[in-house]
């Protein structure tokens, strides 16, 4: 079971002018995009469009997934899932100050910048300032459709509005010679990458690397992050925010077939079952996510820009 973790749903909205709109925190010399904690039971894109009107007193649309960002912060371990989004025109006109209708209260700067003000501003996180993400923040505030866009967060799997706060759980794709590496238990009737709870203190990619060594023998390097989705687990009452990496084997021997000592720990699903598929396969067994058999090698033809911005610990 993995500690207790804070996750952040924020979105990078701009108007039809490629305006980001922004908040300050009263007391703070940085800029964020608007967000905040998402709540037991929310989607993080409606975790996201309430803290929003929260904070900023606007509605906004949410859109694709942007970023996701890591921090080790003051004894807390924080995820934040950055999203993009547009305002009406009228909208982005918005008074300078409102008031934080959030728990946390106090009041908020606001202000709409351009994308070149935006570079000289103090504002986390500070990948927002890189031309990379600029030219696709400018590309959705002028075409806001997903049509075209690599969509990484892929929704929620179980029950609607189960109410569990969420962990945090880390999985990695691996392809070698065209085929993809699953796990699986004696049924064989679910096949998943390996992968599982993120351990007290560990960051998602070190949690990535240590789950494939436990439940395949194998190990990796990790490349980039393809995809996040919420998944609820009624039995255990969990709900993990879990997110994907592709990566690359650099040694280990795979362990095929049964073995008494070969178990997920950390999500108590025993995994005594590896194999390489082909793709053509996959449609007789059932994959979760669907995403791998539905998405991934059109995905991993096409370009796309990786979400993820790492792990950052401030002093």
């Amino acid at each position: 079971m993995s500690e207790a973790v804070e996750i952040i749903a924020r979105v990078v909205a701009a108007d039809a002018a490629g305006r980001v709109l922004l908040t300050q925190r009263a007391g703070r010399d940085y800029w964020v995009p608007p967000g905040g904690h998402a709540h037991p039971g929310e989607s993080l894109p409606q975790a996201a469009r309430r803290e929003f009107a929260e904070e900023a007193h606007l509605d906004v649309e949410v859109g694709p997934l942007l970023y996701v960002w890591e921090l080790f912060w003051q004894g807390r371990h924080r995820v934040e899932c950055g999203f993009l989004g547009t305002l009406a025109g009228a909208e982005a006109h918005a008074p300078a100050t409102a008031e934080d209708l959030g728990p946390a209260g106090g009041m908020r700067h606001r202000r709409c910048v351009s994308l070149d003000q935006l570079r000289t501003l103090p504002v986390f996180p500070a990948a927002l300032a890189t031309p990379g993400f600029q030219a696709m923040i400018d590309g959705f505030a002028r075409e806001p459709s997903r049509e075209g866009m690599k969509e990484s967060y892929i929704g929620v799997d179980g029950p609607a509005d189960p109410g569990f706060p969420h962990a945090l759980s880390t999985f990695t794709i691996l392809m070698q010679e065209e085929r993809l590496l699953l796990v699986s238990d004696d049924t064989e009737q679910i096949w998943i990458p390996p992968g599982g709870a993120v351990e007290p203190g560990e960051t998602l990619e070190a949690g990535a690397v240590r789950e494939v060594a436990e439940e395949t023998g194998l190990r990796v390097v990790l490349e980039r992050m393809l995809y996040a989705r919420e998944f609820v687990d009624e039995v255990r009452q969990r709900r993990s925010l879990q997110c994907y990496f592709l990566g690359r084997v650099v040694g280990g021997d795979l362990r095929m077939g049964a073995d008494p000592a070969f178990w997920d720990v950390s999500t108590e699903w025993r995994v005594t079952r590896a194999r390489w598929w082909e793709p053509a396969a996959l449609g007789a067994i059932t994959v979760y996510p669907e995403v791998l058999r539905d998405r991934l090698w059109r995905d991993l033809a096409e370009p796309a820009h990786d979400p993820f911005l790492g792990t950052a610990r401030p002093r």
